[in-house]
């Protein structure tokens, strides 16, 4: 049997890149894209998709099809419906900030849990409903450790409830706090004062300047840095936080180097850059010597 004309949403000219489509049992539709080599069907075609773990097909030189490769990728579509599930959930409950399109392909988000605070969150597509491969907060440190320190004194872990099947409902009540949907008030100033805690307080970027992709999505499969680290310095997801908790404003360290640079009354000590916050001009600084592009 073919796959079928109707499953067919892309091809060239050259009959060598293909888009592939299936309707999985939920009514979600998966793409499957496949570039042919030259000497095909001697060698495996080049697969992609936007599953949660890479399509692996044994290509049998000379015998194995297309049709094989494209009913492989029904079928694990189909094995992902919970996943699916706890990821439509998150995407369509709350706030996502990254990925900037969410998609199943990443099993990570990053979404807002009040004012300047975010959760980095990793889902297993094994177990979906099971307690998070990865869970983190970012923000300034007077804002993330009592919520840490809730997850460490409720014993996150026991409290989460696999039969619950919703992580909405489990982040919540191992947090005792409700998630706010996107574009909630949940601080001063409505959406565009809420907003400006999780980008760059100088270029109003997630990601920096000359960076195309947020550092979530180049570290996908990696666990982010060494918190301690982050801590001591105020610096938690690739930001820097003014520590005076009546701003808490976070910055990009590239942005914020070039801001203290061009301070006069800016000044380096023990391996650090001193300077006034661009906000409430209280004192701020950064490590000089970890590698700051500028």
């Amino acid at each position: 049997m073919a796959i079928g004309v109707g499953n067919v949403l892309k091809m060239d000219e050259l009959l060598l890149n293909f888009v592939f489509s299936c309707v999985d049992v939920g009514g979600r539709i998966h793409e499957l894209k496949v570039s042919l080599q030259p000497d095909y069907p001697f060698s495996s075609p080049l697969i992609e998709t936007a599953l949660p773990v890479p399509l692996i097909f044994n290509w049998i030189e000379g015998a194995s099809t297309l049709k094989e490769v494209y009913d492989l990728f029904c079928e694990k579509s189909e094995n992902f419906q919970d996943f699916f599930n706890t990821m439509d959930e998150i995407d369509s409950q709350t706030w996502v900030l990254e990925p900037k399109v969410p998609h199943y392909g990443s099993c990570r988000r990053r979404i807002v849990v009040g004012e300047n605070v975010t959760l980095v969150v990793e889902i297993d597509p094994s177990s979906p409903f099971s307690f998070p491969l990865h869970l983190s907060f970012i923000g300034a440190s007077h804002l993330t450790d009592p919520l840490k320190r809730r997850l460490e004194d409720n014993e996150g872990r026991d409290l989460w409830d696999e039969d619950l099947r919703s992580f909405v409902g489990n982040v919540q009540n191992v947090l005792d706090l409700t998630l706010p949907p996107k574009g909630e008030d949940v601080g001063e100033g409505g959406e565009q004062g809420l907003t400006s805690g999780f980008e760059c307080s100088i270029c109003y970027s997630l990601s920096p300047p000359n960076q195309t992709n947020s550092k979530m999505e180049e570290e996908e499969d990696e666990v982010r840095g060494d918190e301690s680290e982050d801590n001591q310095l105020g610096e938690q997801g690739g930001f820097v936080y003014c520590k005076d908790e009546r701003c808490g404003r976070s910055f990009h360290p590239s942005c914020l180097a070039q801001w203290l640079q061009a301070l006069p009354d800016s000044h380096s000590s023990f391996g650090s850059l001193f300077g006034s916050c661009p906000y409430c001009s209280s004192q701020i600084f950064i490590p000089v010597s970890r590698k700051v592009v500028i």
